[in-house]
């Protein structure tokens, strides 16, 4: 499917739902390369488009104008199934590696993801705010959460009419990445008093919620901020919420209820609180596989436990410290360092709105620790001042530079885009880059 109408997107999802059809969702601004891609490893069949579309492939364009789907009769009868055969929806995975992986969700997944099992607890009275479209499966996944419950779900509306439409509307939760609520703050004026007053939850998700990031919607948007930790693979796990996700150390809460987490070392042996190791889960509605890919699924599904890939440690209340994706570890010089550790330092700075860390190869010292940050509009500090402030506070896992872009390059879903990060260090490095950052 590909739509610009994301009501009739709504209501196409909700349809193919009750067909008992699978639903692989392409967001518009995708490449023609990337739409045949995608469709042909998916074995899609027919295109369903609220606008005349062309796809390089044989698929069965239908135009959907928004009145019932069995009506334009493409359903098959077998479709019609009490318990369908089909996944209900094939997801795109983040692609922050630059390569996508398809992730096939059941029909009884997604009914065990839209129950308790949600980093928002809803109900019928809730009028909830999206800023991510129905293209990406959490959005997908929250509009049958409010149906369910009987609440209103609000589609996106640009950045600068939030405040307004929370006023006028009542809005009680909003759901944004952290690249909204950047762009929020940066076009809202300052004011002593936060903004969105009639919120009970501002859900923040996709990255890293920094303790700097925090401390300024604490102060200019809502004290009703919740973050937590999940995957496309399994739904929510973490949950996070005041007073303690205005704590400065890291945490994306505690699982929930129906979660099983553990943090585990290179042989899956569980490790003591506070030490850094391999996260696993099991949730109600987890994936069963990656489609066409029994690697990567060998990969991530083991014993029935989900690898995500990430490093975490367990503090003795029972909460997950994030700290960062396993393959970006560094080894420096035989140590090592945890990019989460340094871009929690860092963006502590009040001159830093956003930071990456990663390493940078090495034949002597392995990976050498190296920070991409992007600093607040107008900031004067410099390079050597930074690694002193973080010096400091790190010692030895320090990094060695910074490296100051306009703009940290993060996905819709506010992941960082590793080949487009590298590509602006290379041109950071090739143009022979003074020290002072400003």
């Amino acid at each position: 499917m590909i739509f610009t109408d994301a009501v009739k997107l709504a209501l196409a999802l909700l349809g193919l739902a009750r067909l008992g059809a699978t639903a692989l969702t392409i967001p518009v601004s995708s490449t023609a390369f990337q739409r045949k891609e995608w469709s042909q490893t998916a074995g899609a069949q027919t295109l369903l488009s609220d606008h005349p579309t062309q796809f390089d492939s044989a698929m069965r364009p239908i135009l959907f104008k928004g009145s019932s789907l069995a009506e334009q009769r493409f359903a098959k009868p077998e479709w019609m199934d009490e318990v369908p055969r089909s996944p209900w929806m094939i997801v795109l995975g983040s692609g922050s590696t630059g390569t996508r992986k398809l992730i096939p969700i059941q029909h009884a997944q997604l009914r065990d993801r839209i129950g308790v099992h949600s980093s928002i607890l809803l109900d019928k009275n809730d009028k909830i705010l999206f800023l991510t479209t129905l293209e990406y499966p959490t959005s997908s996944i929250r509009l049958f959460d409010v149906i369910r419950h009987g609440g209103a779900y609000f589609f996106p509306v640009p950045t600068h009419a939030i405040p307004d439409c929370c006023e006028s509307n009542q809005i009680t939760i909003l759901v944004a990445t952290v690249f909204h609520i950047e762009d929020l703050l940066a076009k809202m004026p300052d004011s002593a008093t936060p903004r969105l007053g009639s919120l009970r939850a501002l859900r923040v998700a996709g990255s890293t919620v920094t303790h700097q990031l925090s401390s300024r919607i604490r102060k200019r948007l809502t004290e009703h901020l919740i973050v937590g930790y999940g995957a496309n693979e399994c739904g929510s796990m973490t949950r996070c919420a005041p007073p303690e996700v205005f704590d400065d150390t890291g945490s994306v809460g505690r699982p929930a209820t129906d979660v099983s987490l553990e943090i585990v070392d290179p042989l899956d042996h569980p490790l003591p609180l506070g030490v850094v190791g391999r996260i696993r889960v099991k949730t109600p509605g987890m994936f069963e596989g990656y489609l066409n890919d029994p690697e990567s699924t060998g990969r991530s599904l083991i014993d029935g436990w989900f690898y995500p890939g990430d490093l975490g440690k367990m503090t003795p209340d029972g909460q997950l410290i994030h700290c960062g994706r396993g393959d970006q570890m560094m080894n420096f010089n035989g140590i090592n360092i945890y990019p989460a550790e340094i871009e929690q330092c860092v963006t502590g700075h009040p001159a830093v709105t956003d930071a990456t860390a990663f390493p940078l190869k090495s034949p002597v010292h392995q990976g050498i620790p190296v920070c991409a940050i992007s600093l607040l509009h107008g900031s004067a500090i410099t390079e050597n001042e930074l690694l002193a402030y973080l010096n400091e506070r790190l010692g030895f896992r320090s990094p060695k530079r910074l490296i100051a872009l306009k703009k940290i390059p993060r996905n819709e879903q506010g992941k960082v885009i590793r080949h487009e990060r590298m590509a602006q260090v290379n041109r950071f490095f090739s143009q022979g880059r003074a020290r002072p950052l400003s």
